[in-house]
């Protein structure tokens, strides 16, 4: 029984960058037989299939980062600039997983310029402009501007089990703002996962109650003698060109050119042939609990 949706045309929508992390430093180190690093691969498989399990989706697509540089990192330096580089048992793995994907009729998207969670923005739209519903899985709180009545968020917190789970009534019971308001409240208090400073001086509740009366941070500036507190007209008005800057680059492109090809539970008609290039894709890393799982 799905948990989100009544509709039997959901499509799962997963932000590989952030799930694969994830899996990454929560499992402890994993190799196979021959020595190569199974522990991102074999924790990213557990939540697709249990992902598949729990919430019966019609379709599932993956988003993958480029390691070409996004608008972002061209026009703003600073942008993510002090996360370190991906470990190399890491880089290893994706290719793991992608190969996975591919032998188990799961469609995924990798596009030069363009972050992971873009590409997801940009599925989601396609997705309820063909009146499906879509589920957002992902550890990256930028992707919870997209909510609405037909796209929810699972954000995976503690581990690769645990979520939490955003419909829009519980975000707006949350965080009292509408979704897409995400990007003007981090434009005014920064973003410190993504290194976007904000305006030093205005944290996230100041933010929200701003954006509670201006419902976004242009009309805030089109209207700042409106603002009562003295102090934060004063900040806001300094730093008006960076509010700007900054939402721009916390705004997720939903208008990438790419279009997605959405079948019906792909992975359960796999061939013959299909089938055993996979089980012994599987067989070669020594991932036998989830050949038992597909398999038995």
């Amino acid at each position: 029984m799905k948990n989100l949706f009544d509709t039997d045309r959901s499509i799962c929508l997963i932000d590989a960058h952030s799930v694969i992390y994830r899996a990454y430093y929560a499992i402890p180190e994993l190799n196979s037989s021959s020595g190569i690093p199974t522990n991102a691969l074999y924790g990213f498989i557990n939540i697709l299939l249990k992902l598949i399990k729990e919430e019966e989706p019609y379709s599932v697509f993956v988003a993958f980062d480029s390691p070409e540089k996004t608008f972002r990192h061209e026009s703003f330096k600073e942008y993510k600039a002090s996360r370190p580089k991906m470990p190399e048992s890491l880089i290893s793995q994706i290719l793991l997983i992608k190969e996975f994907l591919r032998l188990f009729n799961i469609g995924f998207y990798e596009i030069p310029g363009y972050e992971s969670d873009d590409i997801v923005a940009s599925m989601a739209k396609q997705v309820v402009e063909r009146d499906c519903d879509a589920l957002i899985l992902t550890g990256d709180f930028d992707l919870l501007q997209l909510i609405n009545e037909n796209i929810k968020v699972l954000i995976m917190k503690k581990g690769i089990s645990e979520v939490e789970k955003y419909d829009l009534h519980k975000f707006l019971d949350k965080f009292e703002i509408n979704p897409i308001q995400i990007v003007d409240m981090k434009a005014l208090s920064g973003d410190s996962s993504d290194e976007i400073p904000g305006v030093k001086g205005i944290g996230k509740k100041t933010a929200i109650e701003i954006l509670k009366q201006f419902d976004t941070v242009e009309e805030l500036l089109q209207n700042i003698d409106r603002l009562k507190n003295k102090r934060y007209k004063e900040l806001i008005y300094e730093n008006k060109d960076k509010i700007l800057f900054y939402k721009s680059i916390t705004l997720l492109d939903t208008n990438i050119s790419m279009e997605i090809d959405i079948r019906e539970k792909p992975w359960e008609d796999l061939k013959e042939d299909q089938k055993n290039s996979l089980r012994k894709f599987l067989e070669s890393l020594d991932l036998k609990s989830i050949l038992k799982k597909l398999f038995s």
